[in-house]
């Protein structure tokens, strides 16, 4: 998946967040463990195993530092409304 690298207050209020927390999705690649797991666009993952997220770099670490394979809650914003999903965290060298 690919993330904003430049989300700001104008896109979080255009998505109904009260802030700009969290990373933003822009791309779900087919075939991948976001893509399973249903994740769309502009999702906006606000927690990843319990740990509030940041800002897209701060999740790609918290990826990073999880074994593949393990599944992992996230809690995300999508359509002014919180929601709860599981993922199966990939292995990244593996992406396309």
């Amino acid at each position: 998946m690919k993330l904003d690298s430049d989300f700001n207050s104008s896109t979080a209020q255009r998505l109904k967040l009260e802030r700009v927390r969290g990373a933003r999705v822009v791309e779900v690649y087919e075939d991948t463990p976001a893509s399973r797991s249903g994740l769309k666009f502009d999702d906006v993952l606000v927690t990843f195993d319990g740990v509030e997220v940041q800002d897209e770099n701060h999740l790609i670490n918290l990826v990073s530092l999880t074994e593949v394979d393990r599944k992992v809650k996230l809690v995300i914003f999508r359509a002014g409304k919180y929601m709860t999903i599981e993922v199966s965290v990939g292995d990244r060298t593996k992406a396309g």
